[in-house]
């Protein structure tokens, strides 16, 4: 597909492509808005072909070596010299060349589609080539250039007298005298001579006589440095040319060439172009050396004005001592010369302990020896003279430490040992100091720390103690500095656990305290859930531990808990005991919902208490007649006495003082209570024991009203499931009470009863219940398809509930179908639309209830993936993206809103799942190729394999044989056996076999192609084409070495080397690449001048060509050399 967006107007509109007729579209006009369709269909160009002959007029060329080349096309001819070229038509000029052959060529041949054009011949003449022979010499204009050039590095380039680029045959030389001689076919050149430095030459129109020599052309050519130029004086700081010595006697280096000034001081350095630093030295008499870089010299020119001035430099010598007692060498000490704050030289003193540094003549700031640990020496105005030397001795003083001294104290009441503190030293570059030496602390605390003089941060470590860190104490040489430490132990922890005995509290409410003896530090903590706690942090002390909990008796302290720093004191634990085991409430009467409910039917509010009282507690018995009860409704106290004084509002049922046990009624009138939620509380409270328990706040319903029925089921189907939900809010539905009757629409509740339902199923609020079409017919009257169902419902306070609803009749199930995929084969990788739609069946009898969506489920692959799908009343799509190879299933599954259902199940596979075909070949005789001897009957064979489990239909193998055959330059195959008679082994793999295949060839047959196809059980289909080339011809044989006729020394040894290659030749004259050389069949024999055979031990053979060097030959006279090679059809050559 292809646009434009062009303004309006009419166009022309070409399209072209290589190989394809042009396609011109005329006056094709746009106008505004509109788009304009021109479909354009292209036709391919056919080949033409370029034929004739080549002849090799003597030499020892071989023809099939030359190449013929039209256009972009080149070939080889055969050995019989015929070529075929095929190509585009046109016109082309057509050209044959060979190595020590003329190139012939013809112009303007043309070439027609599908047609060859014929008798394009040539003749090659060998040509003799001609000599040019000469000497070169190399000239240089300065004497005082020393990069002299090699005359052998000369190089030579030729071109004609238009100017192209000639390559020679070769060149010798140029050697060491200049001597040179090349090898160039015929004609006239312009040679030219290159020399890197020197100055090209070049000599025209130089004729070249085919088979003479043209001697003289001699070639001179000139170096072209550059150079360097300057003045050098010597200056003893009066001015330039007042030092002393010989200027002479100067230095000046650059790119590895030295000279010296004359008496006037210049120098010049003839040198080849380039960039430089150059250099003026006088050691001998201490002037400074001087450098001038990045000096660039241009061929050819002088760069000047590169002057030195060098400074006469004077010295400072001396020796170098350091005071006795300390670990320094004296050849460690830097000596540094300074002015203006830079340091303009440094040395170290020799073995000898002295030192020696030379200078320009002056006055310097200073001059200092420093070694570590020692203090610094300076010497100041330091005036060095020229040609003098000035004494500086230095003594060094040993750097003596200073002191850090104190106490370190373990607060708190841990149990660290002071003696075991350690310190670290760190400097204000925060590097780690060794201290000089370390004494302490011992066991009063005192230590001390000798450093050397500096600015540093001390810490004090201890295990399990907090170090401290004191920053920026300065230490001052043989001074003491104080400085004390106080380390504070870390926290330790108190664990435990906690079991109560009785009682319905939970441990996470028990509070544990420890409180400290020495510091009165205290800390609570409660237990995790399951009873486990831990009170962390607590400062290293013994402390008194406590558990508490209400309701529960206290226990005594667990005292003198040792807490260890940085530990854990482990396995305080504590048991409680419970002053009321436990409280239980119950309703009565009857059913429970939602703790209790009642209605009219059910005035009063009882509740029962059990107190029970546990033997091993150390109280007197709590009895019913100690307590004090109090009773909370909706938060309001609606009772508050001892149980033993009732009221008109209660009513006591005290069993006996051994079991506890008191039922309570309230006595009120249901107009107290609304319909829904409410709560209660009690609290019972045993004032003389100075115990009591709350419990926790209880709910309960009160329900006036009756259930709730809502029909969700309003179709006949065949066999018709009758449901309702029935719902009470408060109390339940009772199941028992559930009824269902079915009347036709002529009848009426208080006539005829049609129908009582059975006994009716109730489960999450759905009352169901299953009746069969037989007892649906016998209600339908006349010409109705509906019916009443009648629900009725008593809840559990027996509350009544009726509803009637209308069921009408749908028997008919949805049609439903895939429209998508609509192929079984998939490529791998694309997304597989999943479509289909459905619709709801009306027939002479049926209602259509209509498509129930939410219970339409779409299945693939046995999942289900509703959830991602599309799904209407209608029509469903889901786009499974890039499912796996192999086969897949897609499954819909329609509901209608009577229940009817419906699906469809469609089937398709997902690439990969073609056949596979392997193994193919031919045997021709004992081959097992691609090609054949015609000679020989032909058996073709073939593996068929499924491919990703899927299996293959066996009767769809199929088998077609063409012929090949060549027609004006083309490849045409036509039929030659259709759907052959094969052999076929195998279950799921099968394999093929076509034997007895016979095959004349005929003018212009290239060979056979065949044709196997087979289809898997989806239907996709694969087809192998296989391509057997005839071979009827022999090897070509190229005896390389040694040349025919060649002569030898006697005792020579001899390498025999020869190339050989296996092509196609049909008689439509195709030639390929062949079968191949069978090396089992390439053998080498060498025949003396006797008649008698040399063993031809071990040599080289491969595919393509061999290798053999005799032992030395000893007999004079004639030898043979017989080479025989084979291909794998037996085709046979000797050379």
């Amino acid at each position: 597909v292809y646009s434009f967006e062009l303004a309006p107007n009419v166009y022309d509109i070409r399209a072209e492509l290589e190989g394809y007729h042009t396609e011109l579209v005329e006056n094709v006009e746009v106008t505004q808005g509109d788009t304009t369709t021109v479909d354009i269909i292209m036709t391919p160009v056919y080949l033409g072909g370029i034929q004739g002959v080549v002849d090799l007029q003597g030499g020892a060329g071989n023809v099939q070596d030359v190449e013929i080349t039209a256009g972009d096309q080149a070939v080889h001819p055969d050995p019989t010299g015929h070529y075929l070229i095929n190509i585009m038509p046109g016109t082309y000029d057509v050209k044959a060349s060979l190595v020590g052959y003329k190139d012939s060529t013809i112009v303007g041949v043309i070439v027609y589609e599908n047609q060859i054009t014929s008798d394009i011949d040539f003749t090659l003449y060998p040509y003799q080539p001609g000599y040019i022979e000469g000497t070169i010499a190399l000239i240089d204009t300065i004497h005082k250039y020393k990069h002299k050039g090699n005359v052998q590095n000369v190089v030579f380039t030729i071109e004609d007298t238009s100017g192209n680029s000639v390559e020679p045959d070769s060149v010798y030389g140029p050697q060491s005298d200049g001597y040179y001689k090349i090898t160039i076919s015929s004609g006239t050149y312009n040679i030219t001579a290159l020399l890197d430095g020197y100055q090209d030459s070049t000599i025209t129109c130089v004729e070249v006589a085919e088979g003479d020599t043209t001697s003289g052309v001699d070639f001179t050519l000139y170096a072209f440095p550059g150079s360097i130029e300057g003045i050098v004086t010597l200056s003893d700081g009066h001015g330039p040319g007042h030092g002393p010595g010989n200027v002479q006697n100067v230095e000046v280096t650059a790119g590895g060439i030295m000279v010296h000034p004359d008496s006037t001081g210049h120098y010049e350095i003839v040198i080849g172009p380039g960039t430089y630093d150059v250099t003026a030295t006088y050691d001998s008499l201490y002037y400074y050396p001087q450098t001038i870089e990045n000096v660039v010299v241009i061929e050819g020119q002088a760069t000047t004005g590169i002057d030195f001035n060098l400074q006469w430099m004077g010295a400072i010598q001396g020796t170098v001592t350091l005071e006795t007692g300390g670990t320094g060498n004296v050849q460690d000490v830097e000596i540094n010369i300074y002015d203006d704050g830079n340091i303009i030289a440094t040395t170290n003193p020799g073995v000898d302990n002295t030192y020696i540094i030379y200078l320009v003549p002056g006055i310097y700031d200073s001059v200092t020896a420093s070694l570590d640990g020692y203090h610094d020496s300076t010497v100041v105005d330091v005036n060095i003279q020229a040609g003098t030397i000035t004494i500086v001795d230095f003594e060094l003083q040993l750097i003596k430490p200073g002191h850090i001294e104190g106490f370190v104290t373990l607060a708190g009441y841990g149990t660290g040992n002071v003696q075991e503190v350690e310190f670290t030293v760190i400097d204000t570059a925060d590097n780690p100091v060794i201290p000089d030496s370390l004494y302490g602390p011992d066991s009063t605390g005192y230590y001390e720390i000798y450093l050397y003089e500096g600015t540093y941060d001390v810490t004090a470590e201890l295990v399990d103690y907090y170090p401290q860190t004191i920053t920026d104490i300065e230490v001052i040489e043989l001074q003491y500095t104080n400085v004390n430490f106080t380390l504070t132990p870390m926290e330790g922890a108190i664990e435990g656990h906690i079991t109560l005995i009785k009682g319905t509290s939970s441990s996470q409410s028990v509070v544990i305290t420890a409180v400290g003896d020495s510091t009165g530090y205290t800390s609570t903590a409660q237990p995790d859930s399951v009873n486990n706690y831990a009170i962390p942090l607590l400062p290293p002390d013994f402390y008194d531990v406590s558990a508490e909990l209400f309701a529960y008796f206290p226990v005594p302290d667990t005292q003198n808990v040792q807490v260890i720093q940085n530990d854990t004191t482990r396995g305080v634990n504590f048991t409680l005991y419970s002053y009321i085991d436990f409280y239980d409430f119950t309703t009565i009467p009857g059913f429970t919902y939602n703790n209790i409910l009642w209605t009219d039917n059910h005035p009063d509010f009882k509740i029962n208490i059990d107190l029970l009282n546990d033997s091993t507690l150390t109280y007197d018995e709590l009895t019913i007649t100690d307590t004090m009860l109090t009773i909370w409704i909706d938060g309001i106290i609606a009772y508050n006495q001892v149980p033993n004084n009732p009221d008109n509002r209660v009513e006591i049922d005290y069993i006996n003082n051994t079991t506890h046990k008191v039922s309570i009624v309230l006595r009120d009138s249901l107009d107290e209570f609304t319909q829904g939620d409410h709560t209660f509380q009690i609290k019972v409270d045993w004032n003389e024991k100075d115990v009591w328990m709350l419990s926790d706040i209880y709910h309960f319903s009160v329900d006036i009203t009756p259930p709730q029925i809502i029909s969700n089921n309003a179709w006949i189907t065949s066999e018709t499931e009758f449901r309702a939900e029935v719902l009470d809010n408060e109390s339940q539905v009772d199941p028992t009470s559930l009824m269902l009757k079915l009347y036709s629409p002529c009848d009426t509740i208080t006539d005829t009863l049609i129908y009582l339902a059975p006994s009716i199923t109730y489960s999450n609020n759905i009352a169901s219940v299953m009746v069969s079409i037989d007892i649906i017919n016998q209600l339908l009257a006349g010409d109705y398809n509906f019916i009443y169902a009648q629900w009725s419902a008593d809840n559990n306070v027996e509350l009544h509930s009726e509803a009637t609803y209308p069921y009408v009749l749908d028997i008919s199930p949805p049609v439903v179908e895939f429209t998508s995929p609509t192929v079984n084969n998939i490529p791998y990788g694309d997304d597989v639309l999943i479509a289909g739609n459905y619709y709801d069946l009306v027939d002479s009898i049926s209602v259509a209830s209509g498509i129930d969506v939410s219970a339409t489920k779409l299945y693939v692959d046995g999942e289900d993936i509703t959830e991602n799908a599309i799904i209407d009343s209608n029509n469903f799509t889901y786009t499974q993206l890039s499912p796996n190879v192999g086969p897949h299933t897609a499954t819909i599954v329609v509901y209608d809103n009577a229940g009817n259902v419906a699906q469809d199940i469609i089937s398709y596979f997902i690439g990969d799942g073609i056949p596979i075909i392997s193994n193919v070949k031919i045997e021709a005789g004992n081959v097992s190729e691609n090609y054949f001897n015609p000679s020989y009957p032909i058996t073709y064979k073939a593996t068929i394999s499924p491919n990703n489990n899927v299996p293959i239909q066996q009767e769809s193998i199929n088998l077609n044989i063409y012929k090949r055959v060549l027609v004006q330059g083309m490849e045409i195959d036509t039929l030659l056996i259709a759907n052959a008679s094969i052999n076929i082994t195998g279950t799921d793999t099968f394999s093929i076999e076509k034997d007895s295949i016979m095959f004349n060839f005929e003018q212009n047959d290239i060979g056979l192609r065949f044709e196997l196809s087979a289809k898997n059980i989806y239907n996709v289909e694969t087809t192998d084409n296989y391509l057997a080339y005839a071979d009827f011809t022999s090897p070509v044989i190229t005896i390389v070495s040694p040349e025919d006729n060649a002569i030898f020394q006697m005792s020579s040894t001899v390498n025999i080397s020869a190339n050989y290659t296996d092509n196609i030749m049909t008689k439509a004259k195709k030639k390929g690449t062949g079968c191949g050389v069978d090396t089992s069949k390439v053998s080498l024999q060498l025949i003396d001048p006797f008649g008698n055979f040399i063993p031809v031990d071990n040599p080289e053979i491969t595919s393509t060509n061999i290798n053999w060097t005799t032992d030395p030959l000893t007999e004079a006279g004639e030898y043979t050399i017989k080479l025989t090679v084979g291909d794998n059809v037996g085709n046979i050559a000797i050379e």
